[in-house]
């Protein structure tokens, strides 16, 4: 195949110059031949390669879900995987301007005005997986924005553990910051003022760095319900799923004229409210571009998921599915998951695929017939060989002849005949043996 795809340049040539010269042909020579041969191996062997690539397909594409996506032997493989758990914080700043941009708008101002939220990494076990923080020392804390810009709903698809389907983004809410936080015993305005600088230069952490910044954004809000156990720094309990809230996105952030760029584009993080809300009060160091900070997570909040996100195009907005050959929930696909539809009972019993090319499907029993013992519903009336007679049997031969019926059991006929006892022949006039003979080997006078 190599040698083909270099000679491809050359071809036009040879021939063009091969036909001038053989006013007859292109073909009617050695050289043309040869020409003609190769090309067409050329052809079959693109031919080939191609069909064998879209018979193979594109493989899907890599979640963390604890499950190898793209078959490629790996599991997770090359996807962000840490799950965050995030606290209630109730912090006034004072007003700090930034400048976002990420795949939904253009560099736009903002004004942080609260710290609403610190996200812990946890550990995650659904569905028999467990998710471990790679980088437990990566935190976040969720700045409340505030912003004159107007913004248009945009369309997403959304893939992670939990689900797979389309969503609508409505309005931003939160900048995510890489924090570095440390657990501290005593709140900071506690300490001798004396004390109060020695204690955060010892225990402040660093801030994490290579680490994405994330712009969360509403969304149109649905439920959904999801039992999972957590395990982070502040508790180790099973919690329960109840609510999708919000999804961020990785965004370049400038402040202060320097500009925070994105480190991995294909991290997303979508968050949905869990319960219950558990009250913590633990008391924090916490450290990013803006500073440090004492906090004081209050309450268990949001699970935040890893998450992949492909956009939609702009002016579809998702709706549930429905039978009219259209992509409704703007996934990609029409008429999709609308299942099937089962009438009639017994060998009358059918089912139709409920939607086909965009027209809904009426389902339409079969028709039955007279019942048979076969242990199958013949008359379609939610019954098994009912209404089969019994039928007189008889059976064994002189004195063990015996009567019985036959019935139908379990789809067979069951014959309940069984011969009676024989006796040693007597002289009697009668078949006592049942052998089929009478007085056979006596002499009777």
């Amino acid at each position: 195949m190599v040698h083909f795809v270099t000679f491809i340049p050359f071809l036009p040539t040879l021939i063009m110059q091969n036909s001038a010269r053989h006013p007859f042909g292109v073909f009617d020579n050695v050289l043309g031949r040869v020409l003609f041969a190769t090309l067409i191996a050329l052809l079959l062997s693109v031919l080939w390669w191609a069909s064998a690539v879209f018979a193979q397909g594109t493989p899907p594409a890599e979640i963390c879900n604890g499950k190898d996506d793209n078959g490629n032997g790996v599991i997770d493989d090359g996807v962000n995987c840490d799950h965050y758990l995030s606290y209630l914080l109730d912090k006034p700043i004072n007003p700090i301007s930034v400048v976002l941009q990420d795949q939904f708008i253009n560099q736009t101002d903002f004004t942080l005005v609260l710290i609403e939220r610190l996200l812990n990494p946890v550990r995650k076990l659904h569905a028999g997986i467990i998710f471990s923080p790679r980088r437990p020392a990566l935190h976040y804390l969720a700045y409340r924005l505030q912003t004159a810009a107007q913004f248009a709903p945009r369309s997403v698809f959304i893939q992670n553990q939990f689900e797979q389907r389309p969503i609508v983004v409505t309005q931003p809410r939160y900048l995510l910051t890489p924090t570095g936080k440390r657990k501290i015993g005593i709140p900071i305005d506690r300490l001798p003022p004396n004390a109060v600088e020695k204690v955060i230069n010892a225990l402040v952490p660093p801030v994490p760095q290579n680490a994405n910044h994330y712009l969360c954004w509403d969304i149109e809000p649905y439920d959904i319900a999801k039992g999972v156990f957590l395990r982070d720094q502040f508790q180790n309990r099973q919690v329960e799923v109840i609510r999708a809230l919000y999804l961020c996105n990785p965004t370049v952030k400038t402040h202060n004229e320097k500009v925070y760029n994105i480190v991995d584009e294909k991290n997303h993080v979508m968050c949905y409210e869990v319960i219950p809300h558990n009250t913590v009060n633990r008391h924090v160091l916490a450290h990013d571009q803006f500073g440090v900070k004492a906090l004081k997570p209050v309450r268990t909040e949001e699970l935040c998921l890893p998450t992949v996100k492909t956009l939609l195009p702009a002016e579809c907005i998702p709706t549930p599915e429905v039978c009219d050959g259209l992509d409704n929930d703007c996934d990609e696909s029409t008429d999709e998951g609308l299942g099937q539809t089962t009438c009639g009972v017994g060998v009358c019993q059918r089912t139709v695929n409920s939607c086909v090319a965009g027209e809904p499907q009426q389902c339409v029993p079969g028709v039955g017939g007279s019942e048979t013992c076969n242990n199958l519903d013949d008359d379609c009336d939610g019954a098994v060989d009912e209404g089969i007679p019994s039928t007189p049997t008889s059976c064994g031969t002189g004195a063990c002849q015996a009567n019985g019926t036959s019935s139908c059991v379990n789809g067979v006929f069951v014959n309940s005949c069984t011969p009676g006892p024989s006796s040693p022949e007597t002289c009697n006039g009668a078949d006592d043996d049942c052998d089929g003979s009478i007085d056979e080997g006596l002499v009777c006078q």
